[in-house]
């Protein structure tokens, strides 16, 4: 009988679909069911796909109601196999956008790794877990209090930074003496830490509930990755960064990235359609990787998600980097392109606020303050119900910007300039005005889906 690895886990919701996420120790059937007070019925189902030994599904989801809250159970084959048997926190389930009251959402990034596997050799190294905190603080509270989002802004595991357990991993498969040590090398080896992450009993509650959306930063990959063209050219001439960074890229395609995909961008994939289709797609996995490290046009990491009138914008601020020296930018011609057009949209179809988010706090100017977002503390924003105040007066939406680090290059202030202007005048709708995020206390940003209420504020 089939088992999970780990998961569920609720990746991409909007008003009417969903994805959900799984990792199972077997090929299977995984089917996605309602539970509680609703009569069962089926939501949607997927076949695993196979990458090397590992077997996971990406379940759509469609046809849900705006505002609506479904329950729900996994079942592999014909056995359920969540909530498990026994469980005494809350149900998993689905909640679309488009309700009135406010919409909310809880940001941070930094997760080290699972307190479960924390010794006492590591405790001076690695803090207390936010993140495992904050789930158990929320499963005791009503659920109207529950966010509606999670925004996980780079560092969701840790490939140059491990704790002893792992370690003890690492050296039952290859001689730490040599490169890259004590470091993650291969795809197996980051499926290990994503495995060890994401089977912590309160993050698969949490993520099993709460809606994710995630970007990686450099730890995603190696530290300081991608900082100038004199990094690229050290780091390519050894003989182990094509292995590591086809397992990073290639891990974080098939654990990250095509969670933060919609339904109609998973099926307009050329590279979800190819890799998922196969009787094992590592090859395929691989070659995309290590073509994307190359090229980094190839393929494109930022994306929009779309919340009723909240829209989020990640931004790719490690990969799409321009490292031409006297052309260096944080984001490259091309996806500072996409960015703008994005705006532009927002502006077009109504949009009250955008969220701007980001590993780099790029738009921010150098001595702006802005979230320091790192163990322990998990941050947010707070805005009354809407911006139709800003709306009335300049037609565009309001951008709010987060981020996990301070301070950035000149570079990226003019960009952050450019996006004010947003090309010509009948596209100026594009942005209204650019808040940085400062709160550094773990609680909650909160918009507002009534378009008539006043203006908020930033606190």
């Amino acid at each position: 009988m089939p088992a999970l690895v780990f998961g569920p886990l609720l990746r991409h919701v909007d008003q009417v679909s969903a994805t959900i996420f799984v990792e199972t120790d077997a090929r299977c059937l995984v089917s996605v069911a309602t539970t509680g007070d609703l009569e069962r019925s089926g939501l949607g189902r997927a076949r695993t796909f196979h990458i090397r030994g590992h077997h996971y599904a990406l379940v759509i989801i469609e046809g849900l109601e705006p505002g609506s809250v479904t329950p729900y159970e996994v079942r592999l084959d014909d056995d359920v196999v969540w909530p498990p048997a026994g469980s005494t926190r809350p149900p998993s389930r689905i909640r679309t956008p488009g309700g009135a009251g406010t919409f909310t959402v809880v940001f941070g990034s930094c997760r080290y790794a699972t307190p479960l596997v924390i010794t006492g050799e590591d405790d001076q190294e690695f803090p207390p877990d936010a993140l495992d905190t904050y789930s158990s603080t929320i499963a005791g509270l009503p659920e109207e209090q529950w966010p509606d989002a999670l925004v996980l802004l780079g560092d969701q595991v840790y490939a140059d930074e491990t704790a002893e357990e792992t370690k003890k991993y690492l050296a039952s498969r290859r001689d730490l003496d040599q490169p890259p040590h004590d470091q993650l090398a291969d795809f197996e080896e980051f499926t290990y830490i994503y495995r060890q992450s994401w089977t912590d009993p309160d993050i698969r509650w949490l993520l099993s509930t709460i809606p994710s959306s995630m970007i990686f930063d450099d730890h995603d990959v190696i530290d300081d990755w991608n900082t100038s063209a004199a990094w690229r050219a050290s780091i390519t001439a050894t003989d182990w960064w094509e292995d590591r960074v086809a397992g990073a890229l290639g891990s974080y395609w098939v654990h990250q990235h095509i969670g933060n995909l919609s339904p109609a961008e998973l099926r307009a994939d050329p590279n979800f359609a190819r890799i998922t289709a196969v009787p094992d797609g590592y090859e395929l996995l691989r070659e995309m990787a290590l073509e994307a490290d190359r090229n980094p046009g190839s393929i494109r990491w930022s994306y929009v998600r779309k919340w009723h009138t909240v829209r989020l914008l990640m931004i790719d601020s490690r990969a799409a980097r321009s490292l031409d020296e006297g052309a260096r930018a944080m984001v490259d011609d091309q996806e500072f392109q996409w960015v703008e057009q994005q705006l532009i949209d927002a502006g077009t179809e109504e949009i009250e606020h955008v969220l701007v988010g980001s590993s780099l706090p790029w738009m921010m100017p150098r001595r702006s303050t802005t979230s320091r977002v790192r163990p322990p503390h998990w941050s947010s924003v707070s805005t009354g119900a809407g911006s139709g105040a800003c709306r009335r007066s300049c037609g565009r939406p309001r951008i709010w910007s987060i981020g996990r680090h301070s301070g950035t290059r000149s570079t990226a202030w003019e960009q952050r300039w450019r996006l004010s202007d947003a090309g010509s005048t009948e596209n100026r709708r594009a942005a209204c005005s650019c808040s940085p995020v400062t709160s550094t206390m773990p609680t909650s940003p909160r918009w507002s889906n009534r378009k008539t209420s006043p203006a908020g504020s930033i606190s």
